[in-house]
């Protein structure tokens, strides 16, 4: 039978011996190393955690069973043999959309025939092909004749209630400081209505001047009926389109004609605005000094870019990235306006 003073001297051996270790520990770990390791940093609180293992595994726990002595040792657990838990997946990318350009111009009606088309923000003006006259046609809210027109007087127009007058060319404000001194004086302007509430308005839009003659209201009346209005979206596409452009811009502006690809158009946001042109190379116009410019040539058409408010850098990448791949094929492959900046 073990003593109380057996107990005693096996314990304080075993502690002994604990002290031991650790001291060996510490000495072996204080040597020069000569295999430089390269730890993780995830790892890392591993590393730093192991000088205190030793301990752990040294330390005896007594136990006295029946009138006999134990010693029961923890089993040593090494964490750096623990493998180390995966690395979190990368999340996947989001495709960042690219910002959208907004189309704030409306086609709102269409003459048959090779007519030319500007459209503009609430307004849209016709040249049919017999020359001489123009057609603007603009939404209801934006009309209203007996307010536009001076000393205006009913007429009928193929069936429809109408009013001719006089008014400024393309409806320039009287009161406009800035315009109204450049528009000459007030010209012969019939107004009429289509079918949708849009008001369709004629005028002759010759430049006014000394041997200026303005067209008779009955023969605006005339040419009116004979142009077959329809109050459906104009045939306008575009045979290129642009992939990328600057963001916060919006479509305020098209000039083109109907069955031409090469649609000129403008782009603004706030001070700042692009213009794309697409113009036969026989018709190429000259580039504006004072302003940043990049030009083109393809395939029949010089394409320039202009801008304000954007260096050259910019107006280059817009131009590099038009898609000319349509240009030279049917009119039904031509890209919409809203296609042809989105």
């Amino acid at each position: 039978m073990i003593t109380e003073t057996e107990l005693r001297e096996a314990m304080e051996h075993s502690a002994a011996r604990a002290d031991q270790l650790i001291e060996q520990r510490e000495s072996a770990a204080s040597q020069p190393q000569l295999i430089d390791l390269q730890v993780p940093s995830d790892r890392a609180w591993a590393v730093r955690r192991r000088s205190w293992l030793p301990l752990a595994a040294a330390a005896a726990v007594a136990v006295v069973a029946g009138g006999g002595l134990m010693l029961a040792v923890r089993p040593t657990h090494d964490s750096s043999a623990t493998p180390p838990a995966p690395a979190a997946s990368a999340a996947p990318q989001r495709k960042v959309a690219a910002p959208r350009t907004d189309v704030a111009i409306t086609n709102l009606a269409t003459i048959p025939g090779n007519s030319s088309y500007s459209l503009e923000t609430g307004m849209e003006t016709i040249s049919p092909p017999m020359g001489g006259i123009q057609v603007m046609a603009l939404p209801a809210t934006r009309f209203d004749p007996t307010r536009q027109l001076t000393d205006p007087q009913p007429v009928s127009v193929a069936g429809a209630r109408g009013y001719a007058g006089h008014a400024l060319i393309y409806l320039i404000d009287p009161d406009d400081p800035q315009q109204a001194s450049k528009a000459g004086a007030p010209r012969n302007t019939v107004a009429w209505p289509a079918g949708d509430g849009t008001w369709l308005v004629m005028q002759n839009f010759m430049a006014g001047g000394p041997d200026f003659t303005d067209v008779p209201v009955a023969t605006l009346v005339h040419d009116a009926e004979q142009l077959g209005v329809q109050a459906t979206p104009a045939p306008l596409r575009s045979g290129y389109r642009v992939r990328w452009l600057p963001a916060g811009l919006t479509l305020t502006g098209v000039d083109g004609s109907v069955g031409d690809p090469g649609v000129g158009l403008m782009l603004t946001g706030g001070r700042k605005w692009i213009s794309i042109e697409a113009n036969p190379t026989a018709a190429v116009g000259l580039p504006m000094r004072d302003r940043a410019s990049a030009t083109q040539q393809i395939a029949g058409y010089s394409v320039t870019v202009t801008g304000t408010g954007y260096d050259h850098a910019t107006l280059q990448r817009v131009l590099d990235s038009l898609d000319f791949s349509r240009l030279h094929g049917p009119q039904t492959g031509w890209w919409t306006l809203d296609q042809a900046v989105n």
